[in-house]
């Protein structure tokens, strides 16, 4: 999550709190129930994440960060994909225009 768009959620991690809940407001007014983790990379750096998996007890802060190291590499090749095959740039939305584009 980055700083500037969560002012108020990083000033509780400055503060110290690294894993609490917090209600996020979408574009569209939809609120939600997150639980923001907030972890130490080896360079220093905070790396703060948001989730649901709300159950503590289940999923430690230790399991978040595990599941974003595996998550992060799918991520990336999202992305890859995406870029290459320029999926922004379609001429049509309909599944048929798509599928004869591509």
């Amino acid at each position: 999550m980055q700083e500037k768009a969560y002012i108020k959620l990083w000033e509780r991690i400055h503060q110290g709190e690294n894993d609490f809940d917090a209600i996020i407001e979408s574009n569209m007014g939809k609120t939600e129930t997150v639980r923001i983790v907030a972890l130490t990379l080896k360079n220093g750096t905070k790396e703060v994440l948001a989730t649901s998996l709300l159950e503590r007890e289940k999923f430690s802060i230790d399991d978040i960060s595990k599941i974003y190291c595996l998550r992060w590499h799918i991520e990336e090749c999202y992305k890859r994909l995406k870029i290459g095959c320029e999926l922004e740039n379609f001429s049509g939305k309909s599944l048929e225009a798509v599928l004869q584009e591509f």
